[in-house]
């Protein structure tokens, strides 16, 4: 989990023991869709080494895992509603 997750669950605490159950949940469900995301990045990250590394694979197929690893992650629910809200 990086700082910036983990910061977030020290604020939720915080937070939740201070505020009304809405802004506890939202923090909570902030909480989750980051950590969720930072997970996912750490497995295409950890798939995409794994593919390199592997004997046989060749740079053309490589290339194409690549892009349907980086199509997955970008059209997963959870990857989308974070990058929308970091977006504003």
């Amino acid at each position: 989990m990086n700082n910036a997750t983990m910061r977030k669950i020290e604020m939720a605490v915080s937070m939740i023991k201070r505020s009304n159950n809405n802004k506890a949940r939202n923090m909570l469900i902030n909480i989750y869709k980051s950590g969720y995301a930072d997970g996912f990045a750490d497995a295409i990250q950890t798939m995409d080494k794994v593919i390199k590394d592997t004997k046989g694979i060749g740079k053309t197929l490589e290339s194409r895992i690549e892009q349907t690893l980086l199509e997955e992650y970008n059209n997963n629910p959870i990857i989308k509603i974070s990058k929308e809200e970091a977006n504003g």
